[in-house]
């Protein structure tokens, strides 16, 4: 897959913040909260992104589709 999107400027805020910003942007796109550390298939999906956050709900990775 070529040309997936991140958004660094969005990471260290609220997921739910986050969520709602790249679901504003990206009607299509599927923002998924995970816990850090927490297992997960290496499968890419188009319009899949996953929100990594930390136990105060902060997103501690850089927000990337795939």
């Amino acid at each position: 897959m070529e040309n997936l999107k991140s958004w660094p400027h969005l990471a260290f805020i609220d997921a739910g913040t986050v969520a709602s910003i790249i679901k504003a942007e990206n009607p299509d796109f599927q923002p998924v909260v995970v816990l850090a550390g927490s297992p997960v298939t290496k499968d890419l999906q188009s319009g899949r992104v996953r929100l990594f956050v930390n136990v105060q709900n902060l997103v501690i990775e850089v927000p990337r589709e795939g």
